[in-house]
Parts: structure tokens; sequence; C-alpha cells
């Protein structure tokens, strides 16, 4: 298992709570990287640090948080 610093676990928690802060406003197709990073207050770069998009589980995470997100 992976040990994450403080501050990739900053970043990571950040990042997840902006996400669902925008899921509340706008689709998911509609957010970029650059907005969200943005918005969370974190550098891109940070992003491709903290974030393996290619990884199923993140794969899956954005799946229920947009799921979610359209039941509400």
């Amino acid at each position: 298992m992976e040990n994450k610093t403080n501050k990739e676990y900053y970043v990571e928690q950040q990042l997840a709570k902006t996400l669902i802060e925008l899921l509340n406003v706008t689709s998911l197709d509609e957010i970029s990287i650059r907005s969200l990073c943005e918005k969370a207050g974190v550098g891109r770069a940070s992003w491709y640090i903290v974030i393996d998009p290619s990884s199923w589980s993140f794969t899956i995470y954005i799946s229920f948080l947009s799921t979610f997100n359209n039941r509400g």
C-alpha cells in the first residue's frame, strides 16, 4: 500500500471536496481538471502527482459521485 504525504492527502481531500461542490451546480462532463484545481486552490501539477486517472478506483469513484449527484 502506498504511503501518502500530508501534502498529498490534503490535495486529494481538497480535490474530492471541491468536486462534490462542483457536481452540485454543474455536470461532470463540464468540469475540467484546470477548473477543479483552481476552485480547490491547488496547483494542476498536484493533480498529476496525487491522482492517477488511469486508476480503476479513481474512475469508479468519479462514476459514483456523478451517479449520486444525478439522483438529487
